[in-house]
């Protein structure tokens, strides 16, 4: 991350002090941020690979049965009869 900070001098403008002072602490706030961004990044991949690896077998087991209501609902409708008019 390049941002640019500077350097503290031994400058005697109370103003030109106040605004090292702010650069710094937003250079180590955005520091912070990015480096909990990752760790939460890292985290969820962890998560979502030990979730798919515990249910794996479960949706497998689920896509093979060819009497299942997902597989048997997507055979039989089109979604056409839910635009047809009724008939009174």
């Amino acid at each position: 991350m390049d941002i640019w900070v500077p350097t503290e001098g031994s400058s005697t403008d109370s103003l030109q002090n106040e605004l090292y002072k702010l650069q710094m602490k937003l250079h180590m706030s955005t520091e912070n941020y990015v480096k909990k961004k990752k760790r939460l990044q890292e985290q969820f991949k962890e998560e979502r690979e030990e979730i798919l690896k515990r249910y794996e077998a479960k949706i497998q087991e689920l896509d093979a049965l060819p009497s299942s209501p997902r597989n048997k609902s997507k055979a039989t409708s089109s979604g056409d009869e839910l635009l047809q008019p009724e008939e009174n």
